[in-house]
């Protein structure tokens, strides 16, 4: 996940880490915009809580892009699986679990907008 991000994008990563208290992903749902849904959708990113596991957690951050929410699950592509379609985040009772990431063993999780990513660009008016 290093290899893509920028300044810009680890900025909305930390400041979205600070919002959410360390991670913390009781609002994740209220808060995810998935593709499709006709606003900027998010990139979900796995990383570390606050806890005495930051930095082990740090080293094995990963991001996904969801694409379907259906109630306590979020569908998401992996660019670790990019033909799984049936990859998803469990969301219960304030915590999170997706393939070795779970909120409970000090894995926390942020949402970056997509207009933050590498690559995308504003589109601006000619009357601007």
């Amino acid at each position: 996940m290093l290899r893509e991000y920028q300044l810009r994008v680890v900025l909305a990563a930390v400041r979205d880490w600070v919002a959410s208290r360390g991670g913390r992903s009781e609002r994740v749902l209220a808060r995810l915009r998935a593709v499709g849904t006709g606003s900027d959708p998010h990139v979900l990113c796995f990383g570390p809580a606050t806890n005495r596991r930051l930095l082990h957690c740090l080293a094995r951050a990963h991001a996904v892009v969801p694409y379907r929410i259906e109630e306590e699950r979020v569908y998401v592509y992996d660019p670790n699986h990019p033909r799984d379609r049936e990859r998803f985040v469990k969301f219960t009772h304030g915590e999170f679990e997706y393939d070795g990431f779970r909120s409970w063993e000090g894995w926390g999780i942020t949402l970056v907008p997509g207009d933050a990513l590498p690559g995308k660009r504003t589109v601006r008016s000619t009357r601007d």
